[in-house]
């Protein structure tokens, strides 16, 4: 991958990198800044006013000293995580970004925190993700997408829930409806099955390979060309068949085609029991112990088939 590619959404520039200054031990994340080729009433990010200290790793006799801040974020802005730094010193408002407050979506937090510090200052780090995004039949001109931030929460317990936000890029809705006139076909010009005709893009969205794929992935980190990838849709005249009429007569023939993709759900509910018993004799005296151990265990998942079926008469 490129060490920097860009793609502009509306008055936001997002950068996608794999060239990154050490801070601290942990992955990299989104890059967000102003489009510099828009001049909005309101700019798209603007720096935090302060920091809020959350956690040192004092006393903890961790390899790297490090501490953790919360962004405020000015007016009309939000804060979409919070910032780990090296050392102790309050970072600069420099440092990172608070997007404008139509950039940012509400979500949730993992069902678990990444990291948790169980000595004497007791933290959680909960990942900030997108869950079940809706976008309607016709689409949504909002499409979040996470930037690997995260929120601290002290004591182990979780975080406010009104501080999962996720970034959201606009894409607005270029739909284009099929106006191409029927293909013109005589006795002169038959097709060949297959072949298309007034093949049109009916629709495009680029967003972060991150959106398709792990931010980890090695192959899109070190093979894809362009880490922004293009989802489009087309469409054309096909011709599903070609017949000959070699008697007399007319011949007609139709096709009915059915295109889609199911959604295939499956659900499976276990459970386990696990009995030991364990006796020893002496003299005079027996002895034994029973140990039940009952497991319940619940899962779901999901596949997609894409189906075409075609009926010729």
């Amino acid at each position: 991958m490129a060490a920097n590619k860009t793609f502009d959404y509306g008055d936001l520039r997002v950068t996608l990198t794999n060239d990154y200054s050490w801070t601290y031990d942990t992955t990299g994340a989104i890059l967000v800044g102003p489009n510099p080729n828009t001049r909005p009433s309101r700019p798209a990010v603007a720096s935090p006013t302060d920091y809020t200290l959350l956690w040192t790793d004092k006393g903890s006799q961790g390899e790297h000293d490090g501490s953790i801040w919360r962004p405020i974020a000015p007016a009309g802005y939000v804060s979409l995580g919070d910032v780990c730094v090296y050392k102790y010193n309050k970072p600069s408002v420099d440092l990172v970004w608070c997007v404008r407050d139509d950039f940012a979506g509400t979500t949730q937090f993992q069902a678990s925190p990444q990291w948790t510090d169980r000595r004497g200052n007791k933290l959680g780090l909960w990942p900030i993700k997108v869950f079940n995004a809706y976008t309607g039949i016709e689409g949504t001109p909002n499409i979040p997408v996470n930037a690997d931030a995260f929120r601290a929460a002290t004591g182990l317990g979780r975080p406010d829930p009104d501080l999962a936000r996720i970034l959201q890029l606009p894409l607005p809705r270029q739909y284009q409806k099929i106006d191409s006139s029927w293909p013109e076909i005589s006795k002169n010009t038959m097709p060949s099955k297959g072949q298309l005709y007034s093949e049109k893009v009916q629709a495009s969205v680029t967003l972060p390979f991150t959106c398709f794929f792990p931010p980890t992935d090695e192959d899109s980190l070190l093979k894809i060309r362009d880490p922004f990838c293009a989802i489009t849709r087309s469409t054309a005249y096909f011709a599903e068949g070609v017949w000959v009429n070699d008697a007399e007569g007319s011949l007609k023939r139709s096709a009915k085609v059915t295109c889609g993709i199911t959604k295939e759900k499956r659900e499976e509910f276990t459970h386990t029991v696990g009995v030991e018993i364990s006796a020893s004799g002496g003299i005079g005296l027996f002895e034994s112990s029973v140990s039940l151990n009952y497991q319940f265990t619940y899962s779901n998942s999901s596949t997609f088939t894409e189906f075409t079926q075609t009926e010729i008469t």
